[in-house]
């Protein structure tokens, strides 16, 4: 005899499974969230979850990692090298490239889907996750960026935020291009340069004195481990560090005499002045410390961080964080048509907006007509029959499931009843059919009687009404709303 072992089962790891509730509340909030981008006029576009792995170019998410953050393999057909989709901005970029005689620009275009990044794993970071982009190709206007940044926040509204719940953070990266010009950093090798990018990127989760370390020599954390730094001169790294303090009023001096940076501050300040005469449902704000981590951003860039308080898996109160971001990316589409092509455009993290509105308050309570009513069966040998009273059921919108368990435990279909939330179970053995009726048990009001009556209230609420059959459509319509 064999001995064999059952396979794990469990999900690969940095990835999750998703099920009720949850999957409902991320389709909700990204069909809100498309609602305003077709408002603002961005048609719906979808690109395939894999791409070639050239399309997708070398601007990926995490370099630390094989294939450079992105899951990549060899096609069998033709050694062609594809990956998975690392967000939706690259695929898109490819679109236009493809179809840039036939498509009008300015182009709009809204879209939703997973993405993939081959990332260290941590708690609540996963390499499979939704984004919900809109990008604005063919507009080198700063009013396309005023609206971005403003249809964000109404995006945002619509999702289920509080207009005080976050605030826009909005800079330019030819402000930091400005600073990197004077500092003499723009001098030193492209990595050098990239390490710098990154370092500032991560002030939000690293303070200070963490981004400080990564500019010089490198930084150490709490387990040992070693991050290289940009290693940058004392002079070059305390300007950068001045930067990311600044109020808008400094930002002439730091960038001084660079061209690159003195046109960043115009961007910058009529991007802010055009935004805020759009009257965003967010507040705006400049932050220099907004660079956004990947390297084809030009201009203007934003970031939507929540403002509210949660508690952390490790029980630490802070605030939650970006849940979106974006930016000017005009030199994106120049691989694929040797020629700048402006392009601008924002991408909301959908699993991480539905992670923080959850932590916020939890999912509500169904309404009874959001919930399924269940039909027991009583006899084997009437299924038909209880699958015509579903069929009716469910012309009517009424949303209805039928019992397929052993019909002679009667208890066991109760219970399944509560495990789906059922609002309503309809019952009907042969006496009932054979008199034309149906009992309709009002699982509702038997939940909450038994949660906080006594005795005579008990005996005064009737928990279940026998109805006639012809009638139990409007009846159960009735009793749901």
């Amino acid at each position: 005899m064999t001995n064999s072992k059952n396979l794990a089962a469990a999900a690969a790891p940095g990835f999750r499974d998703l099920a009720g509730a949850a999957l409902e509340m991320r389709s909700s909030m990204v069909a809100r969230i498309l609602e305003v981008y077709r408002r603002w006029g961005y048609g719906p576009l979808e690109t395939p979850a894999i791409e070639r792995a050239e399309s997708l170019g070398s601007e990926l998410p995490d370099e630390d990692r094989p294939n450079s953050g992105v899951f990549a393999w060899e096609s069998i057909e033709d050694n062609t090298a594809l990956a998975l989709r690392y967000d939706l901005t690259a695929p898109l970029a490819r679109y236009v490239a493809q179809n840039i005689k036939a498509l009008p620009l300015p182009f709009r275009r809204a879209s939703a889907g997973p993405v993939w990044r081959n990332e260290k794993i941590s708690p609540g970071r996963y390499r499979q996750f939704w984004q919900c982009d809109a990008d604005l190709v063919g507009a080198p206007s700063i009013g396309a960026d005023a609206e971005v940044c403003a249809m964000l926040a109404e995006a945002l509204v619509a999702a289920g935020l509080s207009p005080t719940d976050g605030e826009i953070k909005v800079s330019n990266r030819k402000l930091l291009d400005g600073v990197l010009e004077s500092s003499g950093v723009n001098a030193l090798s492209e990595s050098a340069r990239l390490t710098t990018i990154r370092a500032i990127d991560k002030l939000d989760r690293l303070g200070i004195e963490g981004v400080r370390d990564l500019l010089g020599p490198g930084r150490r954390d709490e387990s040992g481990a070693f991050t290289p730094g940009a290693d940058l001169s004392g002079q070059q790294t305390e300007q950068i560090m001045r930067f990311l303090q600044a109020d808008f009023s400094e930002l002439a001096a730091l960038v001084g005499a660079s061209a690159v940076g003195q046109d960043g501050l115009r961007e910058l300040d009529a991007a802010l002045e055009l935004s805020t005469k759009m009257r965003p449902e967010m507040p705006m704000r400049f932050d220099p410390s907004i660079v956004r981590g990947l390297g084809y951003y030009t201009g203007t860039v934003l970031e939507a961080d929540l403002t509210f308080e949660i508690e952390d898996e490790s029980g630490q109160v802070r605030r939650f964080g970006s849940v979106a971001g974006g930016g000017r990316y005009d030199g994106l589409i120049r691989r694929f048509v040797k020629r700048d092509v402006p392009a601008i455009g924002v991408s909301i993290g959908v699993d991480r907006l539905v992670a923080a509105l959850a932590l916020r308050a939890p999912p509500a309570i169904k309404s009874r007509c959001e919930r399924p009513v269940l039909v027991t069966v009583m006899d084997r040998d009437a299924m038909a029959i209880y699958q015509a009273m579903a069929a009716e059921l469910r012309r009517a919108g009424i949303d209805t499931q039928v019992y397929y368990g052993n019909p002679r435990k009667f208890g066991a279909q109760l219970k399944y009843a509560d495990q789906i939330g059922a609002s309503l179970a309809l019952i009907q053995g042969s006496n009932e059919r054979a008199l034309g009726r149906v009992t309709i048990k009002d699982l509702d009001l038997g939940r909450r009687i038994s949660a906080t009556a006594n005795a005579e209230e008990w005996a005064s609420q009737p928990q279940q009404r026998d109805v006639d059959r012809a009638n139990l459509v409007p009846e159960i319509l009735s009793m749901l709303r």
